[in-house]
């Protein structure tokens, strides 16, 4: 009886998270987008054969990674006779309603005027300023990246599109501030203060507990039999 009454209050608790967890599997892959868009300055110094050294370690191991993992999977299935269980396809996310593109639109445009007007309103900072156009340039490159046509997104990804948005809103205030691009990408993530790529960090924290959430729709997988 406990375990039946357990069952039901874990299905009434992920029932009442659902909203929560369908925003951030909304737009959690934006969480991580912030370590692409500073990729020039964490390469900046790097010679052409250190950075083909770094691209064969990359693809040599995920290469060895998937096939690692790929061939434990048989093995351990081999041995304890693991029966497939049906596959059950992931309910698809709502796409994005044109008012989340009105909606950052506007928060673009006035995070440009402040660059152009009032570089420093806020806190007194260029960084925490230009962390509203920055933060919607991010948003309004993935939205649109996700509504593009599936022969777009074959060639950019919607996380490619996102950070190229990022890269790009970088470049429109270096322009405007007379900063060079690398040094205005140092405001992107800025560990001083507020910055467009540490409120996005932030909610890193939150992905890994709807993991949780997650796991529990896979709840008869992980049963032990």
């Amino acid at each position: 009886m406990l375990s039946k009454q357990c069952v039901q209050a874990a299905a009434a608790t992920v029932k009442f998270f659902g909203p929560a967890t369908t925003w951030i599997a909304r737009w959690m892959p934006v969480f991580f987008v912030p370590s692409l868009v500073m990729l020039p300055l964490t390469l900046q110094g790097l010679s052409g054969g250190q950075l083909m050294t770094v691209l064969v370690i990359v693809v040599a191991g995920l290469i060895t990674s998937c096939v690692a993992t790929a061939q434990t999977t048989v093995v351990i299935r081999s041995a304890i006779k693991t029966d497939m269980e049906p596959f059950v396809p992931t309910p698809s996310i709502p796409p994005f309603h044109n008012l989340h593109i009105t909606f950052w639109a506007a928060i673009l445009a006035i995070g440009f005027a402040l660059i152009n007007f009032a570089p420093t309103l806020i806190f007194n900072s260029l960084a925490a300023t230009a962390s509203i156009f920055f933060l919607a340039a991010t948003m309004l490159g993935f939205i649109i990246g996700t509504r593009a046509p599936a022969g777009v997104k074959k060639i950019v990804h919607p996380i490619t599109a996102c950070a190229i948005a990022g890269e790009g809103a970088v470049l429109v205030v270096s322009a405007l501030c007379g900063q060079s691009f690398l040094e205005t990408l140092r405001l992107y993530t800025s560990s001083s203060g507020i910055s467009a790529g540490a409120t996005l960090l932030f909610f890193l924290a939150t992905v890994i507990v709807s993991l949780a959430f997650q796991m529990y729709s896979r709840l008869k997988l992980m049963m032990v039999r």
